[in-house]
């Protein structure tokens, strides 16, 4: 009697230090050309946080290069609203999310693009205010990756994906340590099989990052991968409720000009 596949959920990160995760012993899918990785530069560039305009009333403002958080009044409709229009104003296009908001009116997501490099932004009701948290993400595309020929995607963009591949966490760990290299990422030694059916693993590439988590999911014995990807303050919020469930989320390690 065979094994049943294995499957893992996954999860790939990008800083500015993206993002993809794989898993499987067969030939890799052939992406698209990945683009050059953003440097830390580039990704300032691409938006002045201390000058993004706010909505009125706006308070508790925390801003750094790569980063801005604020309490605004209001409901998320209506901040979503001004997000928009703002990001607009600047040439920024909402890009659509795979992923729906589960509880909209307590939490909200927003992605924005513009010439390569990504926004997003997170929104969580509170009493009377929306608290909100806009993030430069660089440009991290996890549809450029590489996945085994297996791979079945459920839900993908730019920012992250979830898909399913026969494999153990440890063929990930080999199959990402391979085919990163190809793209040019490079792994960094800190590696850690926690407990037994688990793989964590990071790579970097100019101002990018990638965290890449395998986990074994024990119903059914399968494997699920899922790519998200962070931006480059270290102190990026946790994942709000809103998003798809996993066994790992994706973190920033500060902006350090790597490569």
């Amino acid at each position: 009697m065979s094994p049943r596949p294995l499957t893992s959920f996954g999860v790939l990160t990008g800083t500015v230090v993206g993002v993809v995760f794989g898993a499987g012993s067969g030939m890799s899918q052939a992406p698209p050309e990945a683009p050059k990785q953003a440097t830390l530069a580039e990704v300032r560039r691409a938006i002045d946080w201390a000058k993004f305009p706010k909505p009125p009333g706006a308070t508790w403002e925390e801003t750094d290069l790569f980063r801005t958080a604020y309490f605004a009044p209001g409901k998320p409709d209506a901040v979503a609203d001004f997000l928009r229009k703002a990001m607009a104003a600047e040439g920024w296009a909402e890009e659509k999310r795979p992923y729906p908001d589960t509880e909209p009116d307590k939490y909200r997501s927003l992605t924005f693009g513009k010439t390569g490099q990504l926004v997003e932004a997170f929104l969580e009701a509170k009493t009377e205010t929306v608290k909100v948290n806009l993030m430069s993400r660089g440009n991290p595309d996890a549809r450029r990756l590489p996945r085994p020929a297996d791979t079945k995607v459920t839900a993908e963009d730019r920012s992250g994906a979830h898909f399913a591949t026969a494999s153990r966490p440890d063929g990930v760990a080999e199959f990402c340590r391979k085919e990163f290299a190809g793209q040019g990422w490079r792994f960094v030694p800190t590696t850690v099989f926690a407990e037994e059916g688990t793989a964590s693993l990071r790579f970097v590439q100019a101002a990018m990052g990638i965290d890449v988590r395998a986990t074994k999911n024990a119903a059914g014995g399968r494997m699920l991968g899922t790519t998200r990807s962070s931006g480059p303050s270290s102190t990026r919020p946790t994942w709000p409720p809103s998003s798809p469930p996993g066994p790992a989320r994706s973190r920033s390690p500060g902006p350090t000009p790597f490569g």
